[in-house]
């Protein structure tokens, strides 16, 4: 009975072998749009996030483009994605965390700065007028692009990985640094309009993360802390 049980065995990796596509049409697919959905329910209940043009804008956007073929299955999942070349792509929840964060969501123009910040970009477009997003990923630059020129038409990507990469491009209402930082360069100041804000992730030394708001208000600038989160370095 074994043997009979190892020969139907080999006949079956045999015919997969032979028709590996095959394997694929009776593999389940994934359904990213309950996928999504369940996302969407999932935050909205957990994080009290009741902004519905918000949530109607993750509804629209099809994430898993913007994930690297293996990973895609976690493209709607609360947990950041990894790349081959040792950096992460956020997780949606703290993409929305940080939009939510802001109190200048409206037609404005806002420069994003980040890692992989490609579906942040799509996700803001739809919150402001203009989109600067300085891509900090050489080897998601080009797919970004494609990406998004096709579908978006106020969104501008451009490659950096210093603060000065932005220069020339203000002055900006909003400046969002999708990666954590241990203090703010007076650059970013510089191209902020006045009651203008930069939000971004602050690192401790303890390793634990807080989202921090500057507003410039004049000659002022106030604080405000908001909830914790988890990105990878920026600088």
């Amino acid at each position: 009975m074994k043997k009979q049980h190892l020969f139907v065995s080999i006949l079956i990796l045999s015919f997969f072998s032979l028709f590996p596509g095959f394997a694929q049409v009776i593999s389940p697919e994934i359904n990213y749009s309950e996928e999504r959905a369940s996302f969407i329910k999932t935050i909205s209940e957990r994080y009290n996030i009741r902004d519905r043009k918000l949530l109607y804008s993750i509804e629209l956007i099809d994430r898993e483009l913007f994930v690297p073929e293996k990973f895609k299955k976690y493209a709607y999942a609360e947990t950041s994605i990894p790349l081959s070349n040792g950096k992460t792509i956020p997780s949606i929840t703290e993409i929305v965390k940080i939009l939510n964060f802001s109190g200048m969501k409206g037609k404005q123009k806002v420069l994003i700065m980040g890692n992989n910040a490609g579906y942040a970009a799509a996700l803001f477009s739809y919150f402001y007028d203009s989109v600067y997003l300085i891509e900090t990923d050489r080897t998601r630059e080009n797919l970004y692009k494609t990406l998004l020129n096709d579908k978006y038409n106020n969104i501008t990507v451009y490659y950096g990985n210093a603060p000065d990469s932005f220069q020339g491009y203000g002055p900006f209402d909003s400046i969002i640094l999708l990666g954590a930082v241990g203090s703010v360069e007076p650059a970013f100041f510089d191209v902020l309009k006045s009651l203008g804000e930069i939000i971004f992730p602050m690192e401790s030394r303890g390793g634990l993360q807080q989202i921090i708001k500057y507003r410039k208000a004049y000659s002022e600038i106030s604080i405000t802390a908001g909830d914790v989160s988890f990105f990878p370095s920026l600088f």
